[in-house]
């Protein structure tokens, strides 16, 4: 407890000699969330898209959010022994990660991320064409949560909106799934290729998401999508 409390393990933030900035931390706290808004406030209006403020702000927090959750969905998972291998399983699992999530045990989870190595890490890369952000987090996923995930990205894409796309998905009281539905459907009202957000659940122990937010309109978005779905 007294190696925890020495530990600065609400926050870390660096910025690079590149621009880019990163954020590493164990849960999303409302102090951190300002932070994030206010840097990405400034980067936006840098350069002349805060237009863009909004939709990056909440594809990072909806991705951060996801994160701390998977790494939650990680360790209940281990010390209940539950490794889902079909929906049933899974959403027995949700169920009970349900039933935690609370201010209390978001409170005490802090302490278990540091402990058990869990965090999340949010990196934004600057250039002047675009901004790439970067959420990722370390929980590894079953093979069946990684093939959900990648049935979801193909799925979204054939529905308009998000309002549609949850009326006839029951499987969105996953929380995984239904923000990358989110965040899919952030993008296409903004009129930005649903293409520009991947994931990559490939790389080690590590779930990565990207998203490439175009500062001139007409950017292309990346074709560098190895491991990525």
């Amino acid at each position: 407890m007294n190696n925890y409390k020495k530990q600065k393990t609400s926050l870390v933030e660096r910025v690079g000699e590149d621009g880019s900035v990163e954020f590493v931390f164990h849960v999303l706290s409302p102090d951190l969330t300002d932070r994030i808004k206010f840097v990405i406030e400034r980067l936006m209006k840098k350069y002349d898209r805060p237009d863009l403020i909004e939709t990056v702000f909440a594809s990072i927090i909806q991705l951060s959010v996801s994160a701390v959750k998977t790494n939650m969905r990680q360790y209940y998972f281990g010390i209940n022994s539950l490794l889902p291998k079909n929906s049933l399983e899974l959403r027995l699992g949700n169920n009970l990660l349900k039933r935690k999530l609370n201010i209390k045990t978001m409170l005490n989870f802090q302490k278990i991320a540091w402990e058990y190595n869990l965090y999340v890490k949010v990196v934004m890369l600057v250039s002047s064409t675009r901004i790439v952000t970067i959420v990722e987090n370390n929980a590894k996923l079953t093979e069946y949560e990684d093939s959900c995930i990648r049935e979801d990205f193909i799925a979204a894409s054939h529905y308009t909106s998000f309002m549609d796309y949850y009326r006839t998905n029951d499987h969105l009281d996953d929380f995984q799934r239904a923000d990358i539905a989110l965040v899919t459907f952030l993008l296409k009202d903004k009129g930005i290729d649903p293409h520009a957000f991947t994931i990559n659940t490939r790389t080690d122990n590590l779930t990565v998401s990207k998203v490439e937010f175009p500062i001139k309109q007409d950017t292309s978005i990346s074709r560098n999508r190895k491991g990525f779905v």
